[in-house]
């Protein structure tokens, strides 16, 4: 996953800085699993198939399955890379219907507990990626 946009480096809060261009391994992101659970379903079962066999994401494939399957039975992703004190929830964007990008909220682990993020701070995701998610399909109309 590429970062576009960030506030982090403006906040006095973030653990482990990420700036615009920071790049991540998709199987260390909610991005990526909001972003597969709502993809194409040929897109995210050729994705799902390249994680099992490769050497590097193998071991963890098992988990990245289960969290696409709960994104998209949730409609959000709620992750925290093994050993860090963060956790991200991240929302789809999306045109036509199928997920283009993915909205992340990252917090940490302590200060938020999993139900708090999903009644305080999901709806203000879901509620901005809508917005995004129009904007897109707007311009698309529109050009």
């Amino acid at each position: 996953m590429l970062v576009l946009v960030t506030t982090e480096p403006d906040s006095p809060l973030a653990l482990q800085r990420m700036t615009a261009g920071y790049r991540m391994a998709l199987s260390d992101t909610a991005s990526a699993r909001i972003v597969l659970a709502q993809s194409r379903p040929e897109v995210c079962d050729e994705y799902l198939t390249f994680v099992r066999q490769s050497s590097d994401t193998a071991p963890q494939a098992g988990a990245f399955e289960d969290g696409v399957m709960r994104a998209r039975n949730d409609g959000f992703a709620l992750h925290q890379v093994h050993g860090s004190r963060e956790k991200s929830l991240a929302v789809a964007i999306r045109t036509d219907g199928i997920a283009v990008a993915g909205l992340t909220a990252r917090f940490i682990a302590s200060a938020l507990t999993d139900s708090k993020a999903q009644s305080d701070v999901l709806p203000v995701l879901q509620t901005i990626a809508s917005r995004i998610s129009d904007a897109l399909a707007s311009a698309a109309t529109t050009s």
